[in-house]
Parts: structure tokens; C-alpha cells; sequence
């Protein structure tokens, strides 16, 4: 069994993403759980493995400890999931994040 690179937090809170995968896409969706080096979200498009990434969600004080924080992450898609219900399942490698100031 692999060992996880950061404690993996489950959490569905809403997320948007934008990606690059054969012209610019911006999609909502959810998130299955996250960690301070990935996270895995549920939406309507399928992004292709390895496109460049960007979310921007708020993580909850059970994962930062203190209050909720809006964050702008970047990084890549590293699997798609196809599931029942016409949604994709999106695992991304997190390379580096923000916090976003409130108000913004």
C-alpha cells in the first residue's frame, strides 16, 4: 500500500476550477477530500491528465486549524474517473497555493 505524502482530510465543500484541455474551461463542482498536496473533486467536464489547474475553495478550521480560508491552488490533473452519474471524479497534484483576502 502506497504511503500518503499528507494527512488526507474528507471534506465536500463547493470548488471551481479552471483548466486548459483544448480551449479554456471554467467548471463548479465538489470536493471529495483534500490534503496539503492534493485533492480530488467531482465535476461535469472531464479535464485531460496532466492539464495545468487552478481551484479556488475555502478550506474549513478542522483543516487549517484556526478560521476558514479562501485559497487560489495550482497544479495538474493527475486522474479522471468516469462514475454513475454523468460526473468525473479529478485527482489533482496541488504545486503550490494562496491564501485569497477576504473580500476578494
Amino acid at each position: 500500500m502506497a504511503t500518503r505524502k499528507a494527512q488526507r482530510y474528507k471534506l465536500e465543500e463547493p470548488v471551481s476550477a479552471k483548466w486548459s484541455n483544448g480551449g479554456t474551461h471554467q467548471v463548479t463542482g465538489e470536493t471529495r477530500d483534500v490534503s496539503s498536496a492534493g485533492l480530488f473533486f467531482y465535476s461535469n467536464f472531464s479535464p485531460t491528465e496532466g492539464s495545468p489547474v487552478e481551484l479556488v475553495l475555502t478550506l474549513p478550521p478542522e483543516v487549517t486549524g484556526s478560521d476558514p480560508m479562501h485559497v487560489l491552488c495550482r497544479g495538474k490533473v493527475v486522474r479522471v474517473e468516469s462514475s454513475d452519474d454523468s460526473k468525473y471524479g479529478v485527482a489533482v497534484q496541488i504545486d503550490s497555493y494562496q491564501v485569497i483576502p477576504d473580500g476578494n
